[in-house]
């Protein structure tokens, strides 16, 4: 059986130790405190506040170490795919029995769990096939609903009058007026002047006869 592969994290203590460095001058080099880069060189990446924080600080440690992440995954990967035991041929006693006709269905069968480690899961998202990998075709859109016409104003009132109409009723009405003072003014004046005219009569009484001369 062949040894396993070195983990990425083991291979980043590797170089960091043969380069004889410590791990708090890689700290102050990468700017990542020193917790989260012994959790790096431990393949524990649970104390990572999420997957892309890890990935984040993997990448820097690896590219601070000159170490290839992307040839590292890929080497890995051949290792895991050539670890896998090929499934058992089946034996003559194993050969499965066809079910009665009143036995019931059997239950489907749970969906085969990821077994990657948790590290190739993690960084799954750096390998260069990931990155090529086709995007998901969008969703089909619904065709727009047209939107429903507008309603149309209702026709103003004939029975109302119009401005224009007012205005003109207004001015007549207001030439008309002075036209009627003046014909109130010369009724008066008509009047008074049959008055003047017409002397104050005397009162004629019986004429008298000339008396006959003696």
């Amino acid at each position: 059986m062949p040894e396993p592969k070195a983990t990425i994290g083991q291979r980043l203590k590797n170089i960091r130790v043969e380069r004889r460095l410590s791990i708090e001058k890689a700290a102050e080099a990468t700017r990542i405190r020193v917790p989260y880069l012994q959790a790096l060189e431990e393949d524990n990446y649970s104390v990572m506040a999420s997957a892309a924080q890890g990935r984040g600080f993997l990448k820097i440690y690896a590219g601070y170490l000159d170490l290839d992440l992307d040839a590292a995954m890929q080497d890995l990967q051949r290792a895991d795919d050539s670890a896998e035991v090929p499934p058992a041929a089946a034996s003559p006693e194993s050969v499965a029995v066809a079910p009665a006709p009143d036995a019931p269905p059997p239950a489907p069968s749970e969906p085969t769990a990821d077994r990657r480690p948790f590290w190739a899961r993690l960084l799954r998202r750096s390998a260069p096939e990931a990155d090529a990998a086709p995007l998901p075709k969008p969703a089909a859109t619904e065709e727009p609903v047209p939107a429903p016409p507008e309603p149309e104003p209702e026709p103003i009132s004939q029975s109302r009058p119009e401005p224009e109409q007012t205005l003109v009723s207004v001015k007549k009405t207001a030439a008309k007026k002075p036209r009627s003072a003046a014909k109130v003014s010369k009724s008066k004046g008509g009047t008074a002047g049959a008055d003047t005219k017409k002397p104050a009569g005397k009162k004629k009484g019986p004429l008298k006869k000339p008396s006959a001369k003696k």
